[in-house]
């Protein structure tokens, strides 16, 4: 019984952090904002690229 509690709390605060994340995400969505890494090659490197291959 002692070892399920903490388990369950752990569990219970990767949810709540889970949910935050989302509605975060969602908002910086909302706002325009695109997550993730910049693009480092434009349209034309990579056509450039696959015509070299």
């Amino acid at each position: 019984m002692r070892e399920d509690l903490p388990d369950g709390v752990a569990e219970l605060e990767r949810e709540i952090i889970r949910e935050r994340t989302q509605a975060g995400l969602a908002a910086a969505r909302a706002r325009g904002k695109l997550g993730g890494r910049p693009r480092v090659m434009d349209e034309r490197k990579v056509k450039m690229a696959q015509s070299l291959l």
